[in-house]
């Protein structure tokens, strides 16, 4: 079965998910998520804690049967979601049926949440692929952590203005670092 022809599921995250889905990380997650945690929080635990604290809106994302990642769009204030996504390189086999499935997701989230946004660490390249689902990217870095990592703000409104005060934090993977 060929990615076009996919098989898509989308379920509620479970702790197991987390797990596994933290021994197949994909680099540039991995590597975010050492910048955010440090490099001795291991992964699946990380997610975990993220699946707990946002259990209503953490999914996990399943394409033939394989774990493609989780994530999810948590309310961070009135009006503004924070959406997040960590993936194993499954993401990149299944790349046509991911971006769809992405789409509609960004689209039922907007009906949710005046604005969407998070940060994206700046080497990652996730940011393109952003782009091309309709986000818009800070032409400055936002912040730095501790360990160095440089993150950048990305964003999508319905309204002409477009920024907005970023919120003191997104999720609890994704603080702002003072």
């Amino acid at each position: 079965m060929g990615d076009k022809e996919a098989n898509i599921y989308i379920r509620h995250s479970t702790r197991e998910d987390c797990f596994e889905i933290g021994r197949k990380l994909r680099k540039d997650d991995y590597i975010e998520l050492c910048h955010i945690y440090g490099v001795d929080e291991k992964p699946g635990w990380i997610l975990d804690s993220e699946r707990m604290a946002h259990q209503d809106e953490t999914f996990t994302l399943l394409i033939n049967d394989e774990i493609v990642g989780l994530g999810g769009c948590a309310e961070t204030q009135p009006g503004v979601g924070c959406p997040w996504f960590m993936g194993t390189d499954c993401v990149g086999k299944y790349r046509f049926s991911f971006h769809s499935v992405a789409l509609h997701l960004v689209e039922y989230w907007r009906s949710q949440f005046a604005i969407l946004s998070n940060f994206v660490w700046d080497g990652s390249a996730s940011k393109p692929w952003l782009e091309r689902i309709g986000f818009a990217m800070m032409p400055e870095i936002s912040y730095v952590t501790e360990s160095g990592g440089e993150f950048r703000r990305f964003y999508l409104s319905g309204e002409d203005k477009e920024c907005v005060d970023s919120p003191p934090s997104c999720s609890a993977s994704k603080q702002q670092v003072p």
